[in-house]
């Protein structure tokens, strides 16, 4: 999933605040029947697109949780 938000005339389109332009993140997704190791709480983040908050929130969890195997449940 990416975001990418850096293009002419981004600051007059831009009218919810949003003061980083470009982001992005990838994951591999692939099904299991394991439990989820992490669920998602709706984390906002200051000056990222709201479109990106899901894949931050996953990121920065899953940074924290070392070597311990990153499951998140995806409802399809």
């Amino acid at each position: 999933v990416s975001d990418s938000l850096d293009f002419e005339r981004f600051d007059e389109l831009n009218r919810c605040g949003i003061s980083t332009k470009e982001c992005g993140i990838g994951l591999i997704v692939r099904h299991t029947d394991k439990a989820a190791t992490m669920i998602l709480s709706g984390v906002s983040y200051h000056g990222y697109s709201p479109s990106i908050w899901p894949m931050l929130e996953i990121h920065e969890h899953f940074l924290s949780m070392g070597d311990q195997e990153k499951i998140v449940s995806i409802d399809l």
